[in-house]
């Protein structure tokens, strides 16, 4: 769902379905996303701590090395 940014195939849907997921599951999938963002987003502006337990967790924007061409 994230990655086609919302445009699944009918397909996708279908097989969601036919493993016994019902159409509101769809729309709960969704929504949980919508959380996830927001509260991303919420976090990242507001610099809220991370919570001591998920310190070792901590994400770091990784170090690119820019090559100096002459």
């Amino acid at each position: 769902m994230i990655q086609a940014r919302g445009w699944l195939e009918d397909d996708e849907i279908e097989e969601f379905l036919a493993v016994g997921y019902a159409k509101q599951q769809v729309l709960e999938v969704i929504l949980g996303i919508a959380i996830k963002v927001m509260h991303n987003y919420t976090n990242h502006i507001a610099k809220t701590p991370l919570d001591k337990p998920f310190q070792p967790y901590t994400w770091s924007k990784p170090m690119v090395k820019h090559i100096n061409s002459v």
